[in-house]
């Protein structure tokens, strides 16, 4: 695969290691860049695979994500 090549969602979350459900409850609370539209699929590109996984890696760390106002926030 190429740098440029998309990602599919089902191959981004393998990649990330999360469900496709996951990955689709975060496009829903808009938690990361849409991902591009093509033949009725979604497609990623390796940054935005990039931001999913620091986005996984945050939700891990003993944080409660929460969609407010277009922020992130933890809550310990």
């Amino acid at each position: 695969m190429t740098a440029d090549a998309p990602i599919s969602v089902a191959e981004a979350a393998e990649r990330i290691g999360i469900g496709i459900s996951t990955l689709h409850e975060w496009r829903r609370k808009k938690l990361f860049p849409e991902p591009k539209h093509h033949n009725r699929g979604l497609w990623f590109t390796d940054n935005q695979v990039s931001l999913l996984e620091e986005l996984k890696e945050f939700s891990g760390q003993n944080a409660t994500l929460e969609y407010k106002t277009g922020t992130l926030e933890t809550i310990a």
